[in-house]
């Protein structure tokens, strides 16, 4: 996988047919590859910047310990924008950790420790997460696997398990309860709260089903064409080939007090 970026910060997972990169800057999952489609189920903008310093665009990206705005540090927390290094590893299967630096401790003066493991399935992708406070004192988080799921066409788009779910429209500033599936055709930013623990994205021509536990919300992002075009590292056209459907912890921060651990889980997987 030719991406542009050091062949040392890359780890290759293999099932078979089945495939999957992630880089331990920001613990980003690159690339998802099935046998069966033999096709790339993650979008990844070709403009994507490798500079170990700004988050990748694209894949499924960390955000911990702060979903949006952040007043301590950057937008997203700081996760994704960290090293992580690969804790154990199987040929289908990766562990990657992440804990306190100076850096963190800087604007986040807690110790914690994460424990990522990507697991690879005949035609799944399985991703689960610790998080466990080791200081001596309580702390709080929101916690968001922000997956961009690769479709062919955005207008023949459909998510589907989000009916009746409550919504936050951060676009235009409302909230709302979705009626029947979800079809984007403008720029959509929507945190859906208490959703189904199952999902199913289509684009007319394949389904990826996405489970989670542990994760009640789901945001839904889009840019769309003005909102691709005025970003510098997203294609001008991401718009029309990627819809984000992401599984977190958001509304609600959640508060570990000392030595407790929090755990989700949450799947990416093609239906038969």
């Amino acid at each position: 996988m030719s991406l542009g970026c050091d062949e040392n910060d890359l780890v290759h997972l293999k099932l078979g047919e089945d495939t999957a990169v992630i880089h331990l800057f920001g613990a980003t999952i690159l690339s998802w590859r099935t046998g069966r489609e033999r096709s790339e189920n993650l979008f990844l903008s070709k403009t994507a910047v490798f500079d170990n310093k700004k988050a990748i665009r694209g894949g499924v990206p960390f955000v911990f310990p702060n979903f949006g705005p952040w007043s301590l540090g950057p937008q997203h927390g700081f996760a994704r924008t960290s090293m992580w290094s690969l804790s154990e590893r199987e040929p289908h299967e990766a562990v990657l950790r992440l804990t306190e630096t100076e850096a963190t401790l800087a604007m986040w003066p807690f110790k914690f420790e994460i424990k990522y493991t990507v697991t690879l399935a005949s035609d799944a992708l399985h991703m689960t997460v610790d998080v466990r406070n080791t200081d001596t004192k309580p702390w709080d988080f929101t916690l968001l696997l922000h997956s961009y799921l690769r479709v062919s066409d955005i207008a023949s788009t459909s998510i589907k398990g989000l009916e009746k779910a409550f919504y936050i429209d951060k676009i235009h500033g409302k909230n709302s309860s979705q009626e029947g599936d979800v079809r984007i055709d403008a720029a959509i930013d929507r945190v859906y709260c208490s959703t189904n623990d199952v999902l199913e994205v289509s684009d007319g021509s394949r389904t990826i089903i996405v489970e989670k536990r542990g994760l009640p919300e789901t945001v839904v992002w889009n840019p769309w064409i003005e909102g691709s075009a005025k970003t510098s590292d997203l294609d001008d056209d991401a718009w029309e080939r990627m819809v984000c459907v992401e599984p977190g912890k958001v509304q609600d921060r959640v508060t570990l007090q000392a030595k407790e651990v929090f755990i989700a889980k949450a799947s990416l997987r093609l239906a038969k």
